[in-house]
């Protein structure tokens, strides 16, 4: 997996792209997934983790909720990667 761009938004998201797919997680996600990452320079206004309430961590339903504590009880993550693990 070669990461092609790793950058904050302004909310403290950051979106990773790699294998041609980009990924929205929270800071310390980045920080615990892709240790030796720089970030960019520049910061998104706004990206899909708190525009969308998409993220490796959010619900699938959308609800911006983390997954393990949504009330929807499906469980699923918005994003799944292969380098990410669950608790």
């Amino acid at each position: 997996m070669e990461v092609t761009y790793a950058i904050q938004c302004t909310c403290g998201a950051v979106t990773v792209d790699f294998d041609k797919e980009n990924y929205s997680m929270t800071e310390q996600e980045f920080k615990d997934n892709f240790p030796d990452t720089k970030l960019e320079e520049a910061k998104y206004q706004a990206c899909n983790h708190c525009t969308n309430n998409w993220g490796i961590s959010l619900c699938y339903c959308g609800s911006g909720e983390h997954v393990n504590t949504c009330k929807c009880g499906c469980n699923k993550p918005a994003q799944v990667i292969s380098c990410y693990q669950h608790p």
